[in-house]
């Protein structure tokens, strides 16, 4: 019994790296989606990237046609997509309490 527990717990043990660095994979990919999300939205919204001291976008308004809303709807949409991939229990515990909960 003791060596059957020692084998399993040797086993477990032995992935443990393995599992280490997949969670450090998700949680990159979690940042990256965040980094990404920041600078779409800072190119979107110039005016909010000048507000914040941002002044790459000092040469232009936000776009509030129809089609860019349109093109905005669809980002959303897939970025919500991406982030259906990302397992929670994955992420370091500082980057999982960033996402929203439910």
């Amino acid at each position: 019994m003791h060596r059957a527990l020692g084998i399993l717990l040797a086993g477990v043990l032995m992935g443990l790296p393995t599992l280490r660095a997949e969670d450090a994979a998700v949680s990159k990919r979690f940042r990256d989606l965040l980094a990404e999300e920041w600078e779409y939205r800072l190119h979107e919204a110039p005016t909010f990237a000048s507000y914040l001291g941002d002044k790459r976008y000092n040469d232009r308004w936000p776009d509030v046609s129809l089609a860019a809303m349109a093109r905005r709807h669809e980002h959303q949409q897939d970025v919500l997509a991406r982030l259906d991939t990302i397992e929670r229990g994955q992420l370091s515990g500082q980057l999982e309490d960033t996402r929203p909960r439910g």
